[in-house]
């Protein structure tokens, strides 16, 4: 199985868990992610400061030709400019839908910036 890793990966060891033991994601308190920023004009400072300022921030979403409210706010413990960078920092879900309001672009524009979880944090 080591040699369908990449490079510096291996298995030590495996066990079957037993049963009732809760998913590893359950394991998992919040994750890490880095965003670059894009190349456009805004204050992006502000914009994180009045999102993290706000008890929620609606957003339509559309799944399967509906469209649903969701709150972008509530799954979002922290937000960081790093550099040339957004690090945010997520109870659960994605960054892209968080990102793209923040930037004012399409997710698919989000994507295409090169979006990379770099930690997560287990619960203890």
């Amino acid at each position: 199985m080591n040699d369908q890793l990449p490079e510096g990966f291996s298995i030590i060891a495996a066990e079957i868990p037993a049963a009732g033991v809760p998913s590893p994601s359950a394991s998992v308190a919040a994750s890490i992610y880095r965003v670059p920023l894009p190349d456009i004009s805004i204050d992006f400072a502000r914009k994180i400061t009045d999102f993290l300022a706000s008890e929620r921030v609606e957003a339509v979403q559309i799944k399967k030709g509906l469209e649903k409210k969701v709150d972008l706010r509530g799954d979002v413990v922290a937000i960081e400019l790093v550099e040339n960078e957004m690090e945010l920092k997520l109870v659960k879900g994605s960054p892209l839908r968080i990102a793209a309001h923040l930037f004012s672009l399409e997710v698919e524009a989000v994507r295409q910036l090169g979006v990379r979880k770099t930690a997560i944090i287990l619960n203890r």
